[in-house]
């Protein structure tokens, strides 16, 4: 229950948050690529590239902290040791190997889809950026949850796809 209203707490202060931060933030990004006379849509692609990476950073610290405080260990599932502590080796081979995919989907992947996304608009950014055109908490709120539904949706049928006789065979297959 504390886990459930401690998440409650962090996902409203997200979402009362973000928006005012975007609010006073917004305009000083959006004034960086004439600044540096950059095209806005590479400045984009390099922006949520290194926004992204750094969430990813972010959320591997805090369950890096969060496995490693002593006094949450009474709360995990089973009493197993720890696979970085059970299997070193393999561990540290496996950390390599995400650590490796991880790093070349956050900056070869994502800035080449982008790229691909708006060279198919011819490089015309089809939405608004001007600060004020930003969400206030509600809407951000609703489309979060939209989002996460949205995703969630798409990862089960995807997954259940994957579970479908060839294709489980000889593409999903290496997974389990």
């Amino acid at each position: 229950m504390v886990g459930l209203t401690l998440a409650s707490m962090i996902a409203f202060a997200f979402v009362r948050l973000a928006p005012e931060f975007w609010a006073l933030t917004w305009p000083w990004f959006m004034a960086q690529p004439e600044r540096y006379g950059v095209e806005t849509w590479k400045f984009l692609v390099v922006l949520t590239t290194l926004w992204h990476a750094l969430w990813v950073v972010i959320a591997n610290l805090v369950f890096y902290a969060i496995y490693h405080f002593k006094g949450l260990q009474k709360y995990k599932v089973t009493q197993a040791p720890w696979p970085w502590e059970a299997k070193p080796q393999e561990f540290r081979a496996l950390m390599i190997k995400s650590i490796a995919n991880t790093v070349f989907n956050g900056f070869v992947t994502l800035p080449l889809v982008q790229t691909l996304g708006m060279s198919a608009n011819g490089f015309v950014l089809p939405f608004a950026f001007e600060a004020n055109d930003l969400p206030d908490w509600r809407k951000f709120a609703v489309n979060m949850i939209f989002c996460m539904y949205a995703e969630d949706m798409v990862y089960h049928w995807t997954h259940r796809i994957l579970h479908w006789g060839p294709v489980y065979v000889y593409v999903h297959k290496v997974h389990h």
